[in-house]
């Protein structure tokens, strides 16, 4: 009997390893794939917005006055939301970053474990809350400067026809 419940213990702890194994697994590739994809879409969204204000100062004093104020307002709305989201993931970071070297210079094995893991819950809490606020910090960067653009463009099409 004994051997048994131990070979049965054995089987659900390999399970249960097995899980956390998949569970380190799927968080490593959530990570990965929001890192990658907030890195290329900030890229694309800074070269758009210098693309955007270098045409409109070029064209804005033919565009109706009606399509310059609303174009540059809508733009400027959304620049203030992707630079207000830039702004605090760096600020949280600067934090993380101190937690970091707080581990760094930890004294013992105790605290350099206990240390560690609270850095890895505060990290895992800062990915969770950027997966899941950055799809709205998204909608309100990219609504705004399609219809600022889409205004921009119609007011250059006015001017030109």
């Amino acid at each position: 009997m004994g051997i048994k419940k131990a070979i049965e213990s054995s089987i659900k702890e390999a399970a249960a390893l097995d899980i956390q194994k998949r569970k380190a697994f799927m968080q490593d590739l959530i990570v990965t794939h929001y890192q990658t994809s907030q890195t290329y879409i900030t890229i694309v969204i800074g070269g758009s917005y210098a693309a955007f204000f270098t045409s409109w100062a070029g064209i804005q004093s033919s565009l109706p006055e009606s399509e310059r104020f609303f174009s540059i307002i809508l733009m400027l709305m959304s620049l203030i939301f992707f630079l207000g989201w830039e702004i605090f993931k760096m600020i949280k970071t600067s934090f993380l970053m101190k937690e970091q070297v707080a581990v760094i210079q930890a004294d013992s094995a105790a605290d350099f474990e206990g240390l560690i893991q609270k850095l890895i819950k505060k990290e895992n809490a800062f990915i969770l809350l950027n997966t899941k606020v950055w799809p709205g910090i998204l909608v309100l960067t990219i609504i705004p400067a399609i219809l600022g653009i889409g205004i921009f463009f119609v007011g250059t099409f006015k001017a030109l026809f």
